[in-house]
């Protein structure tokens, strides 16, 4: 399915790789995060960057997991964004239910092939 590397956890920040090979049907949607397990114990994080590559149909989106699972960024194609260049970062919103954690949300998988995709997010630690 597909596989979550923290490939930095420092003391201000924290860097995911996740790459994904797919044959699904059904859209699904999973944690890339753990804020529970990073170094200094954060209680929020702040999505600095994403770097992505998508095959072309395999459509995604990134979520804050909160209870209404706040939509953050839907992802095609490739590209990349810098949300700490512009306007400093984008902060996971205090809602009700909210963990701190990252979900990514597939979508346009099916079972006739293999979908490759590559993800790259950075992410500052923050507390409350």
């Amino acid at each position: 399915m597909f596989k979550v590397y923290s490939t930095a956890d420092g003391s201000t920040s924290v860097r995911y790789t996740i790459t994904g090979a797919l044959n699904i049907e059904e859209p699904f949607k999973a944690p890339i995060t753990d804020i529970s397990v990073l170094a200094k114990a954060p209680t929020l994080l702040r999505l600095d960057r994403v770097f992505f590559a998508f095959e072309k149909g395999l459509r995604a989106s990134l979520h804050w997991e909160d209870d209404s699972e706040t939509l953050i960024l839907p992802l095609e194609d490739r590209g990349f964004f810098s949300f700490e260049d512009y306007f400093g970062g984008w902060s996971n919103p205090v809602n009700p239910g909210c963990t701190g954690n990252i979900l990514l949300q597939v979508l346009g998988a099916n079972a006739e092939r293999t979908w490759l995709f590559a993800l790259k997010i950075e992410l500052a630690k923050q507390n409350r």
